[in-house]
C-alpha cells in the first residue's frame, strides 16, 4: 500500500517567498549532521525530561456568538435563503451532529448578542441536549424566532460587555485547552453603539491577547463591508484579520465544522536546532490533517441515550493490508540497525541535520504526512526564528532533513521538512524519508508465473507517471465541481444514522440496503481517473472467506 504526495496537495498551497533576506541563519543550515555511528556509541539516558515528554494537547473551546440585529431577521432576496439567524442556527445544529462522535462533552458554547449576553447553551450542557434544543427552535416559524430573539433596532449593541462576558463564559470552562475562540456570526456591518462606547470596546479588544482569545467574524452577508466597524478591533487584539463571508447553511456549516473538528490529534514536540546545543530549542505542536471517525465496529450509545460510548466487543471486520506488487532493491541487516538507533541520545522531537533538495516524492510516502506548527505560547524570538527558517527555505526550494523521535526511547528516523502555507499560518509538512527495505515501488502489470522480487528494473512503474497521478487526482478533487459528500463511507453512515435514531428517536429504515454514495455523479467525475489509476495499480484480488475449522 502507498501514499501519494504531490506539489500542491489539498490543504495547502506554497507559498511566494518573503522580501526580507534571511541569510543571516545559512551559517546554522549548512553545519555538517553528526555521524550516525558516533551516536551508535552513546548511552542512553533513562531519565524522562519534562520538556520531552509525549503529551496529547488539550480540546479548544469555542463560543459562538450569534447577532440579533433586525437584519438576521430579514430574507436575502439575492439568494432566496432562509433568514440568517435561522441559517445560523441550523449551521450550528448540523456542526454538533458532525462532531457527536467524536467527543461526548460540549466543546462549544452559544451566545446571543443582547442586552444581558443571553447564554443559549453552555459548554457543560451535554451534547445530544443540545442538538435537541437547536433541532426544537428550527421547528419555530420565522415571525416566532423573531419575536423570541430579535432585539430592538434602537437598541444598541454593547460590544465591551460582549467581549467581558465572553471571557467570564470561558472560565467556567476547563482550566486546560489547546485554544479559545470567540466566533462572531452576523450581516450588520455598522452596529449602532452607544455614544462614547468606543474606547470601552477597544480597551476590551487589547485584553483578548492577554486573555489567550482568538476573537473571528463570519459574515452571512455578501455585502458586508469589515472595515468599517470590526477592523478597529482586530488591530486592538493584535490578531490576524480575514474576511471570511458564509451567506448559506452550507459553507456555515463547513467553516464551523472545520474550527471544531480540528480539536484533537494535537501532540507537544521540540525542534532542535542543532545537535550540540540542547537548550536551544522551538516549542512546536505536530497534528495530522484529517481525523479518523471514533465510530467503528465498537461504537454504542447508553442505556438512557445520553451520549455515545465505546463497548468492549471485538470488531466485526478486520482489514490487513498487503503490499502484493512492491519489491525492494535494498537488503541489510534490520534488526540490528534498529537496535543500534535505539542505543542513542536523540532527544524527542526533531533535530536538525542539513539542508537538501526534495527526497520523498510522489508515492513514497510510508506515513501519514503531519503538519509541524510553532506553539502560538512561545516567545516571540523562537516564533521568529521559526518564521525565518520557514522563508529561506521558500526562497531557496529547498527542504530540512531532521531526525525524528517519536517518544524518548524510540527508534530514530529521518524526517523531511517541508515549506507550506496553510490557512495563512507557516508551517512545514512532515514526511518520514523512506530507508532500507521500506523503499517499494509499485511494478507494471506482469504475469503471475513471474517472480516479484526477481521482477526486472524496467518493469517498474516511471517517477514521471506516479507523480503525473498524483497531479491528476488533486486536481480532480479541488475543483469546484467536485463534492466530497459523493464519496461516504456507507458502512459507517449507516452505524452512525442508527445511533442517531436512537438518541434523537427518529426513524431509521431497516427492510433494505441504504445507498449512501452518489455513484453516478462519482463515476463521471472520476470514472477515466479510475481507469488510468488501476491500469499502474492494479487493485488486490479478493479472497474467498475462510471455511470455519470442523469441530
Amino acid at each position: 500500500m502507498f501514499c501519494t504526495f504531490v506539489q500542491k496537495p489539498v490543504f495547502c498551497v506554497r507559498n511566494q517567498p518573503r522580501s526580507f533576506g534571511s541569510t543571516m541563519l545559512w551559517s546554522i543550515f549548512v553545519s555538517s549532521p553528526v555521524c550516525l555511528q558516533e551516536m551508535w556509541q552513546q548511552e542512553l539516558d533513562d531519565s524522562d525530561d519534562e520538556e520531552t515528554r509525549f503529551e496529547i494537547s488539550p480540546p479548544s473551546h469555542i463560543i459562538i456568538m450569534i447577532d440579533t440585529h433586525p437584519k438576521m431577521f430579514i430574507k436575502d432576496d439575492v439568494n432566496q435563503s432562509d433568514i440568517s439567524f435561522r441559517n445560523c442556527l441550523a449551521a450550528v445544529a448540523q456542526m454538533a451532529e458532525a462532531i457527536l462522535f467524536e467527543t461526548s462533552t460540549c466543546p462549544f458554547a452559544i451566545v446571543l448578542a443582547k442586552k444581558d449576553n443571553i447564554v443559549l447553551r453552555h459548554f457543560k450542557d451535554n451534547m445530544i441536549e443540545t442538538i435537541r434544543f437547536l433541532n426544537e427552535k428550527l421547528k419555530n416559524t420565522d415571525d416566532e424566532l423573531k419575536k423570541e430573539y430579535m432585539r430592538d433596532i434602537s437598541e444598541p449593541l454593547e460590544f465591551s460587555n460582549f467581549l467581558l462576558h465572553s471571557k467570564k463564559v470561558f472560565l467556567d470552562a476547563a482550566k486546560t485547552y489547546y485554544k479559545r475562540i470567540l466566533l462572531f456570526l452576523t450581516n450588520n456591518d455598522n452596529p449602532h453603539i452607544a455614544q462614547g462606547a468606543k474606547y470601552s470596546i477597544i480597551n476590551e479588544a487589547k485584553s483578548l491577547k492577554h486573555a489567550d482569545i482568538t476573537f473571528k467574524i463570519i459574515a452571512t452577508s455578501e455585502s458586508f463591508n469589515f472595515a468599517m466597524f470590526y477592523n478597529e478591533i482586530f488591530e486592538a487584539a493584535e490578531q490576524n484579520f480575514t474576511e471570511e463571508v458564509c451567506v448559506d447553511v452550507d459553507a456555515l456549516k463547513e467553516k464551523l465544522t472545520a474550527i471544531a473538528g480540528s480539536i484533537q490529534g494535537h501532540k507537544k514536540v521540540n525542534f532542535y536546532i542543532t545537535m550540540e546545543d540542547a537548550e536551544h530549542v522551538i516549542k512546536c505542536y505536530k497534528f495530522k490533517s484529517f481525523k479518523k471517525h471514533r465510530i467503528l465496529n465498537n461504537a454504542s450509545y447508553t442505556r438512557d441515550g445520553s451520549q455515545v460510548v465505546k463497548t468492549n466487543a471485538p470488531p466485526v471486520y478486520k482489514y490487513k493490508v498487503v503490499c502484493k506488487y512492491g519489491y525492494s532493491l535494498y537488503d541489510f541487516d534490520k534488526e540490528k540497525f534498529e537496535n543500534k538507533t535505539l542505543d542513542c541520545e536523540i532527544p524527542y522531537g526533531y533535530t536538525f541535520l542539513y539542508v537538501t533538495d526534495q527526497l520523498v516524492k510522489a508515492g513514497e510516502n510510508i506515513h501519514p504526512p503531519k503538519i509541524l506548527v510553532c506553539d502560538s505560547h512561545e516567545a516571540d524570538e523562537e516564533k521568529q526564528l521559526f518564521r525565518k527558517f520557514w522563508d529561506v527555505l521558500v526562497e531557496c526550494g529547498k527542504v530540512f532533513v531532521c531526525y525524528e523521535k517519536s517518544t524518548r526511547r524510540n527508534k530514530i528516523e529521518y524526517a523531511q521538512l517541508s515549506p507550506y502555507l496553510m490557512n495563512e499560518d507557516q508551517v512545514f509538512l512532515i514526511q518520514r524519508i523512506p530507508f532500507g527495505t521500506q523503499v517499494k515501488w509499485p511494478l507494471e502489470m506482469f504475469n503471475e508465473a513471474d517472480s516479484a522480487a526477481a521482477a526486472p528494473i524496467s518493469k517498474r512503474v516511471p517517477q514521471n507517471t506516479v507523480s503525473s497521478l498524483a497531479e491528476q487526482l488533486v486536481d480532480l478533487m479541488t475543483d469546484e465541481t467536485f463534492n466530497f459528500k459523493q464519496l461516504v463511507h456507507g458502512k459507517i453512515k449507516a452505524k452512525k444514522d442508527f445511533v442517531k435514531s436512537k438518541l434523537f428517536d427518529l426513524p431509521f429504515d431497516t427492510t433494505g440496503p441504504i445507498e449512501y454514495t452518489k455513484k453516478q455523479e462519482a463515476d463521471a467525475k472520476l470514472g477515466s481517473f479510475v481507469e488510468k489509476f488501476t491500469a499502474v495499480f492494479p487493485p488486490m484480488p479478493e479472497r474467498g472467506r475462510k471455511r470455519p475449522r470442523p469441530k
